[in-house]
This record gives C-alpha cells, structure tokens and sequence, in this order.
C-alpha cells in the first residue's frame, strides 16, 4: 500500500491547523526608516531646544560685565565651558612635546571610531547582556569624561604673578579713595580696553598709560603730566577725550576711535578728581574730602541714572540728595547713616556677594561699580553725608 504524505503548509487529513515557524535567530530584523522620520524628529526636537534658548535668552538676558583686561593677570582664570573640560584636562596629562596628543590624536580617534560605527558595529540586539563590549565601551568611555570633567572643574586656579602696573588692587583687596600712586582697577580697565594698543603695549608719543608714574610724567607732543590731580578739566587725559575740540595734540582720542561712552569719561574724571582732594579730618583720622555735587553725584549720573535719577525712582528710590535722605520704598528709611557707611543701604546694595537689602546687587545687573567709586561714596558717608 502507497504511502502518501501531506506537502508543507497543506492541511493534513485530520483537519488539523499546522503552523510554521522561523527560529528567533534567523529571522531578519529591519529598522525604522531613516526618510522621513528620522529627519522629521531631528527637525522637531532641534526646533523646540532652539526655541527654548531663545525663550531663556529673552526672558533673562547675561548682563553686561566689566570690559575685558588681557594685562590682569592677577584674575585670570583660563578655563572653557564645562562641557569642553575633559578635553582641556587632557593638556594637565599630554603637555610640552606630547601636546598633540592630547589636542590632535585622541580627539580624532573618537571623532573616526564614532564615524565608523555604523560599518564595524552589526549587532541588532538590543539587550545590554548581548551586548557586552558596546556596553563597556561606552560605560568606560563615560567614565573617563567624568573623571576628566571633574579634575578640570575642581584644579585649582593658577597663581599668575603679573606683568601689569594697570590693572591690580594694591596688597589688601581695596584701592583707597584717593591719592596713592596707582591707577585705579576701574581707569585701569578703560585704558587697558581701548588705549592699550598705542599707549600700554607701545609708547606713542612718548605717553606710557600703563603705570601712574607713566601719567604723571606725561609725553613728548604735550609735555607736562598727563593729569592735574584733583582737577580733570585741566589734565590733558580728559581733554582729549571729549566729544568736541580743540584738543590738545589736535586730535581726538582713541585716534579715530570707537570713542569713550560718557560713563567711562566720567569714570576717569571721577578719579583724577579724588587724587588731589583736600584733607578732611573725620572720626579722628585723615581721610580726603568727598563732594556729593562733584563726586559722589558724577558716579550716580554714569551708573544709576536709568533707573534713579532724571524723575525716575525705582523702588521708590531717588539718588538726589534729597531722595537719598528719604530713602526708598523697598527699603524704607534714609539710604544713608551719615559718619557710618558700614551700616548704610546705600552702600550695601553696593557689595560683591549676597545678601544685599531688597535682595540685589546694585546696579542691577551690573556693571557693577569700581573699588575706588564705592570707597568714595563711603568716604562721603563717613564725613557726614553733607550736600557739599
């Protein structure tokens, strides 16, 4: 008798349904398409970060800090952002003659591996214990960014000795008010930001800004000191920065600019006007004459006028001599205690740090006031806070 067999995938005779299957292994896996998905994610989620970087950039702006003063080496402090930090720490590891390694090699490497992976890597699983060498590369790799990140953010800053008269305070953290022999921290910045091609770097005609013994001296076009201390109108310095002539050496300065703002000229007559105050003698001690009219008002119209001066007073807040006695309205009271300006308002919301009364450092959002200006608004407290 024949015997006669069911072909595959036919019905057997006991009407019986049979299934066939395909082992996990040899089935074939396809992925999602890369056209038009994955661009049309990448699109979205890039569009939607963008927009919140804006938002953020709108909604709350960096402000403004202190001009940049490449002579301070004093506080510098040379670092990238932190997510370029473990490539900066690997110049602590491959320095002098192995620098390129660390800043051409290894970044290339990483950049060629990361390239290659979709060629060299054709594993479909998805489950960490199948994939044993992706998942410890990537954890070590991880590893080593943290590590780096970590010893670049925690390395301590380096103790630069400076090369510049300009730019320091002198030993104990403040400029005095007046007098001395050295420029103030906030001139300083000012020439160092746009007189120090020609006048720091270089010696043109003959005028070195670098030092207070170099302004004292003064040059060759206009001999004589470059500033009369306690009078800016007569020094030559301030001359030649204002918007109309003559000026002495019959050009205005910086040679064919950007020019000084009306707030940094007013910065350096500020100072020249503290260094040749007459003494006062307050609490016992020696200190320098203060104007409020002629020192103490010039800071407030560079620095504070936006927002507390010309009908405005924000906070409730005027910094005439007659609002600062009232006093604001966020802080109630008179700004100032005059002979005491450790225990002033006016003075406080001044301070580096935090805890400012009305919670802010003044003014908002910097640039905030030089050593030398708040030491002379202090020293106008502590004589008494006269309308002089």
């Amino acid at each position: 008798m024949a015997t006669t067999t069911t072909p595959r995938g036919l019905q057997p005779p006991d009407k019986k349904q049979v299934r066939i299957t395909v082992p996990e292994g040899r089935k074939v896996r396809y992925g999602d398409r890369f056209f038009p998905k994955v661009p049309f994610q990448a699109i979205f989620y890039i569009g939607a970060i963008f927009a919140v970087i804006i938002f953020l950039a709108i909604a709350s702006p960096a402000p403004l800090q202190d001009p940049a003063d490449p002579l301070n080496h004093a506080a510098i402090d040379p670092k990238p952002e932190w997510y370029f930090m473990f490539l900066f720490q690997l110049l602590k590891y491959f320095s002098g003659n192995f620098i390129v390694i660390g800043t051409v090699i290894i970044p290339t490497i990483l950049v060629l591996l990361l390239l290659g992976l979709p060629f060299y890597d054709r594993n479909w699983a998805r489950k960490v214990a199948k994939r044993p060498v992706a998942v410890l590369s990537m954890s070590g790799g991880m590893l080593i960014i943290i590590f780096l990140t970590w010893g670049g953010v925690g390395f301590p800053k380096p103790n630069f000795s400076t090369t510049s008269g300009v730019a320091t305070t002198p030993p104990g953290g403040t400029t005095p008010v007046a007098g001395g022999s050295a420029i103030s921290p906030a001139v300083a910045q000012i020439f160092s930001a746009h007189c120090a091609a020609c006048h720091i770097q270089q010696q043109f005609g003959g005028l070195n800004l670098s030092s207070y013994q170099g302004l004292i001296k003064g040059g060759n076009v206009l001999p004589g000191p470059a500033i009369v201390p306690g009078d800016h109108a007569k020094s030559y310095v301030w001359q030649i920065t204002q918007p109309k002539g003559p000026w002495p050496g019959g050009q205005r300065m910086p040679a064919g600019g950007p020019y000084l703002s009306s707030a940094d000229v007013s910065t350096i007559a500020t100072w020249i006007d503290s260094l040749g105050s007459k003494p006062a003698t307050t609490g016992g001690t020696t200190a320098q004459a203060v104007s409020f009219k002629k020192d103490v008002q010039t800071i407030f119209s560079a620095h504070c006028a936006q927002c507390h001066l010309n009908g405005v007073a924000s906070g409730g807040l005027g910094l005439t001599y007659a609002g600062i006695m009232k006093g604001g309205i966020v802080v109630p009271g008179p700004a100032v205690t005059p002979g005491n300006h450790a225990t002033s308002v006016l003075w406080k919301i001044l301070q580096p740090g935090s805890g400012q009364p009305g919670g802010a450092r003044m003014p908002l959002g910097g640039p905030y006031l030089s050593d030398t200006q708040i030491n002379t608004i202090a020293a106008w407290i502590d004589q008494g806070a006269k309308n002089n």
